[in-house]
Order: structure tokens, then C-alpha cells, then sequence
């Protein structure tokens, strides 16, 4: 396994990021990992992350699918 690993806290702040809208690139930067390695722990716990298209009303990627 490369990589640092997960800890229990970085699972909840993936989850809260995911539900909040974020992408995988978006939590990788928050969490500091990449986002294949976000991509690939969301998959392995079944979290679903929405992109552009659920993210939070502050986020810049709303602006690219509001009117």
C-alpha cells in the first residue's frame, strides 16, 4: 500500500466533502491525497460524489450549471 493511510477521521471529512457536493479532485486537494486515491476509498465504501453538478452554493463549479 503507498500513500498515507487512512484514518478514521479522513473517511468522516470524505464523507462530509461528498455529501457537500465536492469532487474527487476538490476533496484530494482538502485531504491532501490524490484523486484517484479518493476515487478509489469512495468506491471501496460505496460514497457517491456528484461534481460540478451538486456542488455547494459557495463553490465556483456551481457557477458553470446555474443560469
Amino acid at each position: 500500500m503507498s500513500g498515507k493511510p487512512w484514518t478514521p477521521a479522513d473517511v468522516v471529512h470524505m464523507r462530509w466533502y461528498a455529501s457537500r457536493g465536492f469532487s474527487y479532485a476538490e476533496c484530494g486537494k482538502m485531504l491532501e491525497r490524490s484523486p484517484d486515491s479518493i476515487a478509489n476509498k469512495a468506491s471501496e465504501l460505496g460514497v457517491a460524489f456528484h461534481g460540478p453538478d451538486g456542488a455547494p452554493f459557495c463553490n465556483d463549479n456551481r457557477r458553470v450549471v446555474q443560469w
